[in-house]
């Protein structure tokens, strides 16, 4: 239970970070968040459900025998626990991700402010997860060309939506798109062979010396590595462990447009002295340039949980993605838009990663979808991506991703998930992002060089239009990011980084991830436990608007703008989803 959250954002606040993007002369909005409760997690006691994380949503309208509709709010969310020592499973789930629903009719109404008994006691949505034991008899399955993909831990959702026949969802099993040639890769990507590999354990020669190797590879999302930079694989745990070539010599997809690569290269280049050993050691790591497989799949009419792909596509801009579908979209004239709810046209924001580092910068793309059914009611994977804007000012379309431009041109490195959403009462498109990573994470990413205006802190920013203004040198393009929470204002749903700290922590998962790779490291026993004064922080990431419980409030001021927004943010430790409740007034226009 946590205690009451008010944010009231000064100035400064809203103008520090990154280069401004949007009206930096303008007002700052005003912000107030507060804790409903813990959607799930282990305080609320759901049958079969320990703890999770994500929890993308969207509106499905499901239909019965008699064919009458029940809109029902679908969660898809991450690798699942079915119970706290769950982490300690030997081998690993191949998967663990599951889907809940809840009847849009049952969802709780929210007066305006804080809950009225108190923060954290507002009651929560009663999710139907299908089973008493859905990690057991309905986790999500995801197949592709009549193969199960590999849905274990890291490889999750990334995001869903309906088209009015069936829900949908970009999913990940961060594979590496291999390819033959460029025709492979599609969307004006290229096929690189003979630079990069994948890091493996090496199999023992016959008669020579074995040394012990844990092995993490059938846990760890598969790591690309450069064939002739035998350190990419270099780790203290794993003495076998080299880069590989991608079986039958296959090559891999490339993008040489995307921003991780273009922002580490401008990055690189702005050393005055070129030649200089600084710069030389700072030359931009390719694997910047390189794609993942995305699969676009549908959940079957027969098998509730299994998501049948219907398309797999190579990206290195929208491997972290948000979607939502809408009413009306003219690619050549925003003015008809119809930014409301329906199933007229997909809307994907991606970006090539959840952080950046050393100057790469994972900055956010988009891409539009017409909703035309294709074979068994599932949608037509067509997409066209926002290219920037042409001599008229206007926006620009096109069908290859290479061509795809970003949303505005600096960000702060921590962006984990996005979620994006259409605020009818603030008349704007608003994107939720930030946090923070566990402390494990952050030792391979590199410095930061481009901090959050609030560290930790979930960040909000706020557009007229899907890609900022309706044209070039109009107003309402992105805004600069402000802090939305910050963690030390929910230390009441954080697991302490040290004994009491920061005040009102409390004291996380008896058992965490990293029990398990110590235990294979040592021999240790993954059940007992962390050892004493050995601390996994919680940390806030993958906020997540729930659209359908955004409610307009009375402004402040004359002119003003004010909603409430019901969303729900992962805490990492305790492995919990939370909802939570943020009044945005946006200044006047």
């Amino acid at each position: 239970m946590s205690r009451a959250l008010r944010i009231v954002l000064a100035c400064a606040s809203c103008l520090c970070g990154p280069a401004a993007t949007g009206p930096a002369a303008a007002a700052p909005p005003t912000i107030a968040t507060w804790s409903l409760c813990e959607l799930v997690g282990p305080g609320a006691q759901r049958p079969g459900i320990y703890g999770t994380d994500l929890g993308f949503t969207f509106v499905h309208p499901y239909r019965d025998a008699n064919d009458t509709v029940d809109d029902r709010l679908v969660f898809l969310f991450g690798d699942t626990w079915p119970d706290a020592t769950s982490p300690c499973t030997e081998p690993p789930p191949q998967n663990d991700d599951v889907a809940a629903t809840v009847r849009v009719a049952d969802l709780p109404s929210y007066p305006a402010g804080p809950p009225p008994d108190g923060p954290g006691t507002a009651r929560c949505p009663i999710l139907d997860f299908g089973a008493a034991e859905p990690l057991r008899t309905r986790p999500l399955h995801v197949v592709f060309d009549d193969r199960d993909v590999e849905m274990g831990y890291g490889r999750t959702p990334l995001t869903g939506w309906s088209d009015g026949r069936r829900p949908h969802g970009l999913f990940s099993a961060g594979e590496l798109a291999t390819c033959a040639t460029d025709a492979d890769c599609g969307g004006g990507l290229g096929c690189a062979h003979g630079e990069f590999g994948r890091c493996a354990v090496s199999p023992c020669t016959e008669g020579g010396a074995c040394p012990p190797d844990p092995g993490f590879d059938d846990v760890l999302i598969p790591s690309a590595c450069r064939l002739d930079r035998a350190s990419d694989c270099t780790v203290p745990w794993s003495p076998r462990r080299g880069c590989a070539e991608i079986p039958e010599r296959r090559g891999v997809c490339t993008d040489a447009t995307g921003s991780l690569w273009r922002t580490a290269l401008a990055a690189s280049a702005s050393d005055p002295d070129p030649s200089s050993p600084s710069a030389r050691e700072r030359e931009p790591d390719r694997r910047h340039l390189l794609a993942r497989w995305v699969y676009v799949a549908a959940e079957s009419p027969e098998r509730p949980g299994v998501y049948e792909a219907v398309a797999r596509f190579a990206t290195a801009k929208f491997i972290n993605s948000a979607a939502r579908t809408i009413a009306a979209f003219d690619p050549d004239d925003p003015s008809r838009n119809d930014y409301r709810h329906g199933y007229d046209t997909l809307l994907v924001w991606g970006r090539p990663w959840f952080l950046g580092a050393g100057g790469a910068q994972s900055l956010p793309y988009l891409l539009y979808v017409d909703l035309d059914a294709g074979p068994r009611g599932a949608a037509v994977w067509s997409p066209r991506y926002f290219a920037g804007h042409g001599e008229d000012g206007r926006p620009r379309w096109s069908e290859n991703e290479a061509d795809a431009a970003p949303l505005y041109e600096s960000e702060f490195d921590l962006v984990n998930q996005l979620s994006v959403a259409w605020v009818e009462p603030l008349g704007a498109w608003v994107m939720l992002y930030g946090g923070d990573q566990p402390d494990a994470m952050k030792g391979g990413a590199g410095p930061r060089a481009h901090e959050q205006p609030e560290p930790g802190a979930v960040h909000l920013r706020w557009a007229a239009h899907p890609w900022g203004a309706a044209t070039r040198d109009a107003d309402g393009a992105w805004s600069d990011p402000v802090p939305v929470v910050r963690p030390e204002e929910v230390a009441p749903l954080l697991a302490c980084e040290g004994n009491g700290v920061p005040a009102g922590c409390v004291e996380g998962d008896p058992i965490r991830p990293l029990d398990f790779f110590r235990a294979r490291l040592t021999g240790a026993d993954c059940r007992a436990g962390r050892p004493e004064g050995v601390f996994d922080r919680g940390n806030l990431y993958a906020a997540n608007v729930l659209d359908v419980l955004t409610r307009a409030v009375p402004p402040s001021r004359p002119g003003g703008r004010a909603a409430e927004l019901v969303w729900t943010v992962s805490t990492w430790n305790p492995y919990a989803v939370q909802l939570l409740k943020s009044r945005v007034e946006l200044p006047p226009r």
